[in-house]
């Protein structure tokens, strides 16, 4: 137990600091210089489209480059069609937030159907 008190705790590169609203995460960005991310799925491209305005503008008061963020959003009901929408308001990711069948051995074909759907 000794050595393990003598190493400490692991060291990040980079904190993520969350929040349920766009103000309460923009003030982390201010005070901690890291970005905020959003605890709910976005609602649609265009809820998207709003936090991205918000965002680049917290940036600019903060003094930060929105270039050097990586935006991740996840939406309610996605679809493969306005992921180009997506990329054209700068997001960097889009995380798919699905349930996988109740039956593990139907598991890989609801893998394989999602992932054909976003290809």
């Amino acid at each position: 137990m000794d050595a393990a008190d003598r190493v400490g705790a692991p060291v990040m590169s980079r904190r993520d600091a969350g929040g349920d609203s766009d103000r309460c995460g923009g003030d982390r960005l201010d005070d901690r210089g890291v970005m905020p991310f959003e605890r709910r799925a976005a609602g649609t491209a265009d809820d998207v489209a709003e936090q991205v305005t918000t965002l680049r503008q917290l940036c600019r008061e903060a003094g930060r480059d929105r270039a050097g963020l990586h935006r991740a959003v996840a939406l309610r009901q996605p679809n493969p069609a306005g992921a180009g929408r997506l990329a054209q308001l700068g997001v960097d990711e889009l995380v798919l937030v699905a349930s996988p069948p109740d039956d593990p051995a139907h598991a890989g074909d609801w893998v394989a159907e999602l992932a054909a759907d976003w290809q």
